[in-house]
C-alpha cells in the first residue's frame, strides 16, 4: 500500500509539472506572438527612414537613409554630442549637400535599432583626406555606450573592450593590407559592404567585409569574430570623408526593441 500511494503521487506531481511546463510555454509563445505584432505596429518609431520596414515572422529589419534630414532624427552619440564642426548632416535640398553625412577629425554615433545574430552596413564612403593612422569605421555591433563593439575599419575588422581596441583582424586580399590612405584615399565613392552573421554550432559570428568601385565587387575580409549583439553606426579619427545612401538591414533584437520603444512611449504601450 506505501509503494501504491507513493507511485500515485508521483504520478499526480509528475501530472502537475506538465500542465505546469505546459502553461508556462503556452504563455512564453503567446507573449513572443504579442511582442511581434507590437513591433509590427510600432516599428516606425525605430526609424525616421521612409524606407523601414520590418517582418515580424523573420525579424528581419531594414532602413535606408539617403538624406541627413532623417538620420539626425535617429542617431545616438554614446560619447556625448560630437561638435557641428566634426558632423555634417546632408540635405537634398543643398546640391553641395545631397549626402547622407560628413565627418572629420573625430567623432561616434550609433543607431538606436537593437540587432542580433544578423547585421549588415551598406554605404557609399569618399575620402579625400586622411592622416595616416586615421579610420572610418562601420560599427557593425556595440554595446549601448559604445565600450565594447565590432568594427569594420576600411579592410580591417577590430574588437573593442572597455573603450579600447583589443584585437583586430586584416584583410586576407594583399592589397588591401596596405594603409588604406594608399588605396581608398581619392578612389571617389566606393561602396562598402559589412555583414555578420551567426557561426553554425556556436556563439561566433562570420563577418564579410566587401569592396565595391567601378563595377568591382572583391570580398576583401571574412574573418570569425565573437558574437555580439546591440547597436550599429559609425566611427571615425583624423580622416575626412562623406557617406552616402546608408542602408542597414539584420534581425531585430525583439525584446530589447520592444523594451525601447516602451521607454520612448514613457512606459506605456500603444
Amino acid at each position: 500500500m506505501p509503494k501504491t500511494r507513493t507511485g500515485r503521487r508521483a504520478a499526480i506531481a509528475t501530472a502537475v509539472l506538465g500542465v505546469a511546463v505546459a502553461a508556462a510555454a503556452a504563455l512564453s509563445f503567446s507573449g513572443e506572438i504579442t511582442d511581434r505584432l507590437y513591433l509590427w505596429r510600432n516599428f516606425g518609431r525605430l526609424s525616421s527612414s521612409a524606407e523601414a520596414t520590418y517582418d515580424p515572422w523573420s525579424g528581419e529589419f531594414r532602413a535606408e537613409y539617403a538624406s541627413g534630414s532623417e538620420l539626425r532624427r535617429d542617431v545616438l552619440f554614446p560619447g556625448g554630442p560630437v561638435p557641428a564642426k566634426h558632423l555634417t548632416w546632408g540635405t537634398p535640398l543643398v546640391p553641395q549637400c545631397n549626402f547622407a553625412f560628413s565627418g572629420n577629425t573625430d567623432g561616434f554615433f550609433l543607431f538606436p535599432i537593437p540587432f542580433r545574430e544578423t547585421c549588415a552596413l551598406e554605404f557609399f564612403l569618399e575620402v579625400p583626406l586622411m592622416r595616416s593612422d586615421g579610420r572610418v569605421s562601420a560599427v557593425i555591433m556595440s554595446s549601448p555606450d559604445g565600450q565594447d563593439r565590432l568594427a569594420a575599419s576600411f579592410a580591417t575588422l577590430e574588437l573593442w573592450r572597455e573603450g579600447k581596441r583589443t584585437r583586430q583582424w586584416p584583410a586576407q586580399e594583399p592589397r588591401f593590407q596596405q594603409p588604406p590612405t594608399s588605396w581608398i584615399r581619392g578612389a571617389g565613392d566606393v561602396r562598402l559592404r559589412v555583414e555578420r552573421s551567426p557561426e553554425p554550432g556556436g556563439e561566433d559570428s562570420r563577418v564579410r567585409i566587401w569592396y565595391d568601385t567601378e563595377g568591382e565587387n572583391v570580398l576583401v575580409n571574412s574573418s570569425v569574430l565573437p558574437g555580439a549583439r546591440g547597436f550599429a553606426g559609425f566611427s571615425w579619427y583624423m580622416a575626412k570623408f562623406i557617406v552616402r545612401r546608408v542602408s542597414i538591414r539584420g534581425t531585430l533584437d525583439r525584446p530589447a526593441a520592444v523594451k525601447l520603444l516602451h521607454e520612448k512611449a514613457g512606459g506605456r504601450g500603444f
